[in-house]
């Protein structure tokens, strides 16, 4: 790559690169040496690259059989904190998409910003997909696939490095990854996606994407003080609210912090009084792979029970319940 000079002009950041070489021109006519003549002149190059605003979204991750609010442990997280069921946990989702006709390689890396979570404490973060194509970039639905399957070990090597074959089990706060390598038209980069073509740099590019999910606790206390302050968490829901700080670092050692776009998370615990019955055909946004769900027209025309009969019988879900002057009855495991 050129070893370009990072220069601010007119509120706009770029790399700069200039170079002169010298360039001559001899002519020699063999008949008439009056015509024979010698030019030399210096030709300029001047580069300019820059790295277009990287795209990234904290939001509450939802794709989870669980919607990303879980009022227990799950032990396919990791080992359980001390006095965990006096906690309960949510799920959120760094989204990272790198622009597209960018000129200028760059890294990236994000923070913690502890004194805008709300209360909350991180005890899980990875990037997914938990497994060898974990640093890769892809289309942004699939990335919005990638955390249906859960987050199982999310809470591993947290303070420790994994194993050098488990890389994708490493904590990434803090870390820098590529954003676009310094030789972009090597095959086979880390990011699995040289930056050069169709599916990437050029303006209609769908392969630059990528997902982080963070699991954090919030004391139940959380919900009894919102509850006592009046605010009614059944209908309206316990608003919780987070931030991160993302940087780039462009290969001419330029950094800039990319406004965050945030979107607050809203849980609803479970009503202990009536309240009202919901039933999603396929639950979709959810988990889009449940078979033999028992439809919903049915139910209303038939007045029978309502069975829940799930695809994936390793996974648990919560249903939503809360029936008025009536009952609801889950038979089974």
């Amino acid at each position: 790559m050129l070893k370009v000079k990072h220069k601010s002009e007119a509120g706009e950041e770029k790399g700069v690169y200039d170079y002169k070489f010298p360039v001559s021109m001899e002519v020699k006519n063999k008949k008439d040496s009056s015509l024979n003549s010698t030019a030399k002149q210096d030709m300029s190059v001047h580069v300019e690259t820059k790295v277009n605003p990287t795209k990234v979204t904290l939001k509450p991750g939802k794709a989870d059989v669980n919607g990303g609010v879980y009022f227990n442990w799950d032990p396919s997280w990791g080992k359980a904190p001390e006095n965990a069921d006096k906690y309960f946990y949510t799920v959120w989702y760094v989204n990272v998409e790198r622009a597209t006709r960018s000129s200028q390689p760059f890294k990236y890396e994000f923070q913690r910003v502890r004194d805008a979570e709300d209360g909350g404490e991180l005890v899980g973060a990875k990037k997914l997909p938990m497994d060898t194509r974990w640093n890769g970039y892809y289309h942004p639905d699939s990335i919005a696939a990638f955390p249906r399957g859960g987050y199982s070990k999310i809470t591993e090597y947290m303070t420790e490095e994994p194993p050098a074959d488990k890389k994708y089990l490493e904590n990434p706060i803090g870390r820098t990854y590529v954003g676009i390598s310094e030789d972009p038209s090597v095959p086979k980069l880390p990011t699995q996606e040289p930056y050069i073509g169709w599916d990437n740099y050029h303006p209609n590019g769908h392969l630059n994407s990528q997902v982080y999910a963070l699991v954090y606790k919030y004391p139940y206390k959380k919900l009894e003080d919102a509850k006592a302050a009046g605010r009614d968490i059944y209908k309206d829901g316990l608003e919780i609210s987070n931030k991160i700080k993302f940087t780039e670092i462009w290969a001419d050692k330029f950094r800039r912090d990319i406004d965050v776009k945030v979107e607050n998370r809203f849980v609803f615990p479970r009503p202990r009084d009536g309240g009202g019955f919901s039933y999603n055909k396929y639950n979709i946004g959810i988990r889009q792979n449940y078979v033999n769900i028992f439809g919903l027209q049915s139910i209303y025309q038939e007045g029978k029970d309502a069975p829940l009969r799930a695809g994936t019988y390793k996974e648990s879900f919560y249903p939503d319940y809360g029936l008025q002057g009536g009952q609801c009855k889950c038979e089974g495991q």
